[in-house]
C-alpha cells in the first residue's frame, strides 16, 4: 500500500466523491465535508453523555472521520441499493485497499446518529433554499434517528436528559430551526 506524506493514498480524494447521487440538490456536498462535521460533533455528543476518557474521545473522533473513507472507491451508493448488497463485500474491498476502520460498539453507535444528524443538517438546509424535494427523505432520515439515539443511550454510561431533553427530541428541534432558515441553530430560541 502506497501512501503519501500524512493522507492514505485515497482520503484527499473523499473531497470529490459525492454525497446524495440520486438526490437533486441545490449545493453539493462532499463525503470529505459530511465527514468532517460528523467529526466535530463527536466529542460534544460523548461528552454530554458522560465519556471522559481523551484516548476513547480521540479514537471515536479518528473513527467519525473515516467512518465513510471506503466510499472513495465506491462512491456514495444510494441506501435503497446498499441496503441489498452483502455487507462482506464492501468489508472485503475496503480491507484490500487498506481503507477498512474498526470501532467499539458505542463509537459506532454515536458515529450513526451524528451521521443521520448531518444528514438532516444538510437536507434541513436544502429545504430551508427551497428545495421541497428532499422533504421525504428528511421524514426518513429523522426516523432512523430515533432508532440510532435510542441505541446510543442504551450504551452510554450516563442516563439522562440530554441537551436539556431527550437526544432525538433535541437533535430534531436543530433540525427543525435550520429547516425555519435559523442561522444558528443553538441561540437560544431554538424552536
Amino acid at each position: 500500500m502506497r501512501d503519501t506524506f500524512i493522507l492514505g493514498r485515497f482520503d484527499r480524494n473523499l473531497a470529490d466523491v459525492k454525497r446524495w447521487a440520486i438526490v437533486r440538490t441545490i449545493r453539493t456536498q462532499s463525503v470529505a465535508e459530511h465527514s468532517y462535521f460528523v467529526a466535530m460533533m463527536m466529542p460534544r455528543l460523548l461528552r454530554e453523555y458522560g465519556f471522559t476518557d481523551p484516548a476513547f474521545m480521540l479514537a471515536a473522533t479518528e473513527y467519525a472521520l473515516l467512518h465513510d473513507r471506503d466510499e472513495v472507491l465506491s462512491g456514495d451508493i444510494a441506501t435503497p441499493i446498499k441496503k441489498r448488497i452483502d455487507a462482506d463485500v464492501f468489508s472485503a474491498v475496503s480491507e484490500e485497499f487498506g481503507l477498512k476502520v474498526e470501532a467499539d460498539e458505542v463509537t459506532k453507535a454515536a458515529t450513526k446518529v451524528l451521521d443521520l444528524f448531518e444528514a438532516g443538517l444538510f437536507l434541513a438546509e436544502e429545504i430551508s433554499m427551497g428545495n421541497g424535494r428532499v422533504c421525504d427523505i428528511l421524514t426518513v432520515i429523522k426516523r432512523k434517528l430515533a432508532g440510532a439515539c435510542k441505541k446510543f443511550e442504551d450504551l452510554a454510561p450516563v442516563k439522562k436528559e440530554s441537551f436539556g431533553g431527550e437526544l432525538c427530541s433535541t437533535l430534531s428541534s436543530i433540525i427543525a430551526s435550520v429547516q425555519h432558515g435559523k442561522v444558528d441553530p443553538l441561540e437560544p430560541d431554538v424552536y
